[in-house]
């Protein structure tokens, strides 16, 4: 905005100054008490344009209380308005927010300053007698921004119970508190919520979600949308919401609503193309962002643009927008935001050096910032120096007890700490995260992971349950106790416990007897454990369709077809038929099924089926395309159709992937005997010769 013109000012005030004294003549015969009250008046309509709730003295019953009718009001006025302060601090908050800074591990904590079609209310105990209240509570009445709160306190069975209502609402009832201060202060806290979702949703919902009561606050988002249907700016709290909590199909599906109400929303347009990049949904993102920059002028969208195709490996692309956007940009906390981005980038390139440049180039805007001071510790030890690293986020988070992203450094110490193999401490790491922030996955995650390391299965459980009870997924939160076992049972696998991880799937499947996935993953621990039938009865019962709302339910149901393939063909060749129908089932339902085409190419070749097993061999190079096993088994099957030369160029390649494979290196051996003529494979023969003997 252009600053206005002295000429105006000097204008302005030489027009006062003629009217003054006719105003003056004006106004001198009208008594002075009658221009107060107008003023007065006047004053008043202005302020009344402010919501505000008025809370009575509560009425007290006949027994005695340590407090008065005066004091639970004010209580309530305490709990009222400390949940507004709450949420203001929070927008307000000088760091950088998690969501801002590109950092990995940080991406998906959203923390969304949500909108409201009118200023907050105010909250206010009642005082009566004065003129000015008086004409104040008038004009209110009038315009309809006034809600007066009477109450009550009873007793029920030793404790107390507030009772508050409103001419239009209520009556709303605390929970039962202990007859005491902090019983006043816990009553008028719960009942200061209950009051906030009858007169003011939005406000009840950003408290409730703050407070992790997650499908309670979208819920009540859901109600303020419903009661202001047409207002975008509503319909965007919804949309922030479900982002926030990770719902990114739900985030996609209500940005895509609020283009439809109001299309020119940039907001509502840059909420999409963040929920997409976080959906997996890059190139839609992308186009998006692109829109934003280049057509709707919003220089910041470079910043969205650049962190999406970081996350897809254009890292130098990245860097380019991010240098655009430093290219024109003043405002000191954008310029950290662009610098920590531009760390992350270097950081993908295996530039730690640059990565620490960038970092230090931040915290010159942005001085002390918990955030970028996190993201340099983890820097140090990335680039070698895990010692250094430690120490960093040790002091970090010393000094930043009450700072709102010390969570996030908590969770970098102990990931730091479980690298040096000190589980026992990271443990306290991540745990100290979650009681800052309980909604913290990742953290939820790591302790989990970290307990089953220290053999705590239990704990592990646990914290398995909370992970799917805070999913995205409808399913997952359904079924939190069988994912938290199956969750626990990949764990141990993964540690060789294979003991344990079958009591661990036989838990999930004593909860559903028709969980295919557990029943895969038993058939499996018990395979590996030398059971083979028993195995092959558990690939057969993972064979059950997958459900609608599954997530990924065709390419887990292949994974039972291999398995039981290959468990067939183990167990003898009567059953080599049947096993090798279990792989092409699995590559019928799904084609890109790695493992399926390999081991069918093998069983092919050693059938001397050499056409079929060197298409399937094929087929396993283009999905996994560093796969040294599918390029020497393609080599293999060639050289036995004679076709050496396409044969030597695939073990050349296998070699490459795998140097030291003295396997590979006598597949080509067989293959260097001939005559080759193709200028690739002597090539590839001269880098091989270069290597000395396996």
């Amino acid at each position: 905005m252009s600053p206005i013109p002295a000429e105006i000012f000097r204008d302005l005030w030489i027009s006062f100054y003629r009217w003054l004294p006719v105003g003056w003549a004006k106004l001198r015969p009208i008594p002075l008490v009658y221009v107060a009250l107008t003023m007065m008046a006047g004053y008043a309509v202005w302020d009344a344009r402010t919501p505000v709730i008025m809370i009575s003295p509560f009425q007290l019953p006949n027994a005695k209380l340590p407090f008065t009718g005066e004091m639970a009001a004010n209580a309530l006025q305490d709990g009222l308005q400390t949940i507004h302060n709450e949420i203001e601090e929070e927008k307000h908050e000088p760091g950088l927010r998690a969501s801002d800074t590109g950092l990995p591990d940080l991406r998906n904590m959203l923390i969304p300053a949500f909108r409201r079609v009118q200023p907050p209310p105010r909250f206010a105990v009642e005082i009566k007698g004065v003129s000015y209240e008086r004409l104040l509570s008038i004009a209110r009445e009038i315009m309809g921004t006034e809600t007066t709160v009477s109450g009550d306190v009873t007793q029920e069975n030793g404790k107390i119970v507030l009772i508050a209502r409103a001419s239009d609402s209520g009556p709303w009832r605390s929970a039962p508190a202990p007859i005491s201060a902090d019983g006043l202060k816990q009553a008028s806290k719960d009942l200061a919520e209950k009051i906030l979702e009858a007169q003011n949703p939005t406000l009840a919902a950003v408290a409730l979600l703050k407070d992790h009561q997650i499908d309670k606050g979208l819920a009540m988002l859901n109600r303020a949308q419903v009661e202001n249907p047409k207002d975008p700016r509503i319909k965007l709290n919804s949309c922030m919401g479900f982002a926030a909590n990770r719902r990114y199909k739900e985030a996609i599906d209500c940005y895509q609503d609020v283009q439809k109400m109001d299309p020119s929303s940039t907001e509502g347009l840059e909420g999409l193309a963040q929920a997409l990049y976080l959906e997996g949904k890059r190139e839609d993102a992308i186009r998006l962002y692109k829109e934003l920059t280049y057509q709707r002028g919003r220089r910041d969208a470079l910043l969205g643009l650049g962190e999406t195709l970081d996350a897809s490996d254009e890292h130098q692309q990245a860097l380019d927008k991010y240098d655009e956007f430093l290219s024109r940009e003043h405002l000191a906390r954008n310029l950290a935001i662009a610098h920590t981005k531009k760390s992350v980038a270097f950081a993908n390139l295996g530039k730690h050096d640059k990565s620490l440049d960038e970092l230090e180039k931040a915290l010159k805007y942005a001085p002390r910032d918990v955030l970028i001071l996190a993201q340099r510790g983890l820097e140090y030890a990335q680039a070698g120096d895990l010692d250094a690293g430690i120490a960093q986020l040790s002091s970090v988070v010393d000094e930043n007890k009450d700072a709102e992203s010390v969570p996030f450094a908590l969770f970098q110490l102990g990931v730091l700490l479980q690298q040096k193999g000190d589980h026992r401490s990271a443990i306290l790491q991540y745990r100290e995260a979650i009681r800052y922030r309980p909604n913290y996955v990742e953290a939820h995650l790591k302790l989990a992971r970290a307990l089953v390391l220290e053999g705590d299965q239990r704990e592990a459980l646990a914290e398995y349950r909370t992970v799917a009870a805070l999913s995205p997924s409808d399913l997952d939160r359904g079924n939190a106790h069988i994912l938290a076992n199956q969750w626990l049972g990949n764990a141990l696998q993964e540690q060789g416990d294979y003991a344990s991880a079958a009591s661990a799937y036989r838990a999930a499947i004593q909860l559903n007897s028709e969980y295919g996935p557990a029943h895969c993953e038993l058939g499996l621990v018990l395979q590996k454990q030398g059971q083979l039938r028993q195995a092959i009865h558990e690939y057969s019962a993972a064979l059950v369709p997958p459900k609608l709302t599954e997530v990924d339910g065709t390419k887990r149901l292949a994974t039972a077809h291999f398995r039981l393939g290959t468990a067939l063909i183990k167990a003898g060749r009567a059953n080599r038929a049947n096993g090798t129908a279990e792989l092409r089932r699995a590559i019928e339902l799904d084609p890109d099924h790695f493992e399926s085409h390999l081991y069918l190419g093998e069983i092919l070749y050693e059938e001397a089926n050499w056409v079929e097993a060197a298409a399937e061999y094929r087929k396993a190079t283009l999905i996994e395309s560093r796969s040294a096993a599918a390029h020497n088994g393609l080599g293999l099957a060639l050289d036995k159709q004679g076709l050496r030369e396409e044969a030597g160029l695939e073990f050349a390649r296998a070699i490459d992937l795998e140097p030291k494979n003295a396997r590979y290196r006598a597949s080509l051996t067989v293959t260097v005997g001939h005559e080759i003529s193709n200028e690739k494979v002597v090539v590839e023969r001269g880098t091989i010769a270069r290597l000395g003997p396996p």
